[in-house]
């Protein structure tokens, strides 16, 4: 019973403000600007050596340069610390991807942070090829067409529609159409977003590979 009564005492002492007498001996939460070292850093008393509180709840208003920040569950996350990221439509450079986030896995989080702020130096198998604007198109992805085949037989059409090369012309050239009765569209042709816009007209020809 003795034992359960000091273990008890130990722990609520964490949670209770400094006295002169004990702040030494146990945790306790500063009162003052000038607690020993220590005392466990509070919004409103955080001395230079002051100890960061283990529930991360408590850190709010504590600066940066007492607790740093943490990568989950930080209250001064946004303010004092930079955001978490909550998804991938609200990705900035400046996010964290949270720990052990149950709505936005780390691991998915940082790749989607690689393929927009870093797109340059990721393979297509982890981003895929953008259908513009791609800094990779000509090396690791088909350089954009700016004539028909050109740069290459196999680029691929711009769909910006202020490129030099309209995506109309250029799906019109990929994809040479012709009226037949029972044609189908190649699935090829849609696989590689050579898509004809002219849905009168059901045969095509003439597709590179």
């Amino acid at each position: 019973m003795i034992f359960v009564f000091l273990l008890y005492s130990l722990l609520n002492a964490q949670d209770s403000d400094c006295t002169e007498a004990e702040s030494v001996q146990l945790p306790c939460k500063c009162v003052n600007i000038s607690e020993p070292v220590g005392c466990t850093c509070t919004g409103s008393n955080h001395p230079t050596d002051c100890t960061c509180p283990e529930d991360p709840a408590e850190l709010l208003d504590i600066p940066t340069n007492n607790c740093p920040c943490l990568n989950a569950m930080d209250p001064r996350a946004g303010d004092e610390c930079p955001a978490f990221c909550t998804s991938k439509a609200q990705l900035t450079p400046e996010c964290n991807c949270e720990v052990q986030s149950s709505s936005y896995q780390q691991l998915q989080c940082e790749q989607d942070k690689l393929c927009l702020f870093d797109l340059i130096s990721q393979d297509k198998s982890d981003c895929e090829c953008l259908p513009t604007g791609d800094p990779r198109a000509g090396n690791e992805c088909p350089a954009y067409c700016i004539a028909y085949e050109t740069p290459t037989p196999n680029c691929v059409c711009d769909s910006n529609p202020n490129s030099q090369y309209s995506l109309q012309t250029c799906q019109s050239a990929k994809c040479p159409l012709i009226v037949s009765d029972n044609a189908t569209i190649p699935q090829d042709c849609i696989e590689q977003t050579k898509k004809c816009s002219n849905a009168q007209l059901q045969d095509l020809i003439g597709i590179p590979v």
